[in-house]
C-alpha cells in the first residue's frame, strides 16, 4: 500500500491559493490562508502560491422542490439539479486515525456538494470557527453563485491519506495527503468562460484537523515540498 513520507519540515511551504477550489472575481483566481501550524490565520509563515483547487459553483437548484428527483450532473447548458447532501459515515465519528480519515474525505465530499450547489452550510458546519480556509471556500462559491456561474467536472478527492495522529502545539492533528482534481470547465448562462477553466491535477498537502467534543472539525490545507512515496 503507498504512503506518504514526511519530509523536512523545512521543506513545507504554507499554501496562499489553496487546492485549484478557486473562483474570484472575474473567475479565474483563488486564495486561502494557512499558516504551518494554524491555518485560521490569515497572516502566514511566508505564503506561496499553489494550484487552484476549482471553485466553480453551481448556482444551481439543488433545494429543488422536487424532493426526490434524480440529480442530474452540470452540462454545457445546465447546473447541477438535485445533488444530495453527502451522509457523514459512522467512522467519521471516530477519535481515531481511521476516523480521521473518514472524516477527511467526507470533507471534501461536502465540499464538492458545495461546489455543485452553492449551499455551503454543511460544508462550514464542518469547519472551525473562523478558519480562513473554509471562509475563503465560502466565498469563492458564493461568488460563483452571485454570477450564475457553474462548472462540469472539478470534484476534488482525496487519494492517500496518512497520519500518525501527531498534534501540533495548537492542538491540531496533522495528515499528509494526496489530492486528485479532476478538470473544470466553467459556463455561465451566455456559454463558456474559457479564463476560468482548470486542468486536471493531483498534489500533496498537509491537512489539519481538530477534535473537538466529540467530533471533528476541519481546519485546513498548506502545500508541502519535497514529500517522497514509500511504498
Amino acid at each position: 500500500m503507498t504512503s506518504l513520507k514526511h519530509a523536512a519540515s523545512k521543506n513545507f511551504v504554507p499554501i496562499g491559493s489553496v487546492l485549484a477550489l478557486c473562483g474570484a472575481v472575474a473567475l479565474t483566481g483563488c486564495s486561502a490562508s494557512a499558516n504551518g501550524e494554524n491555518p485560521t490565520s490569515a497572516a502566514s509563515n511566508g505564503s506561496s502560491h499553489a494550484s487552484a483547487l476549482s471553485s466553480g459553483v453551481a448556482s444551481s437548484a439543488a433545494s429543488s422542490s422536487t424532493a426526490f428527483a434524480s440529480p442530474q450532473e452540470a452540462t454545457p447548458t445546465s447546473p447541477a439539479k438535485n445533488i444530495p447532501e453527502p451522509v457523514m459515515p459512522k467512522e467519521a465519528k471516530e477519535h481515531s486515525a481511521k476516523g480521521l480519515e473518514a472524516f477527511t474525505r467526507y470533507w471534501f465530499e461536502v465540499h464538492n456538494y458545495a461546489q455543485k450547489t452553492g449551499d455551503t452550510k454543511q460544508m462550514m458546519a464542518l469547519c472551525i470557527e473562523d478558519s480562513a480556509f473554509c471562509e475563503e471556500r465560502k466565498k469563492s462559491i458564493d461568488q460563483f453563485s452571485d454570477r450564475k456561474a457553474w462548472m462540469t467536472g472539478g470534484d476534488a478527492h482525496i487519494g492517500t491519506l496518512y497520519t500518525q495522529m501527531n498534534k501540533t502545539p495548537g492542538g491540531y492533528i496533522h495528515a499528509l495527503v494526496e489530492l486528485d482534481q479532476r478538470a473544470r470547465t466553467v459556463y455561465q448562462s451566455h456559454g463558456h468562460v474559457p479564463e476560468a477553466d482548470r486542468p486536471a491535477s493531483k498534489d500533496h498537502f498537509e491537512s489539519y484537523s481538530y477534535w473537538d467534543n466529540g467530533s471533528w472539525k476541519y481546519l485546513g490545507i498548506k502545500s508541502i515540498a519535497g514529500v517522497e512515496y514509500k511504498k
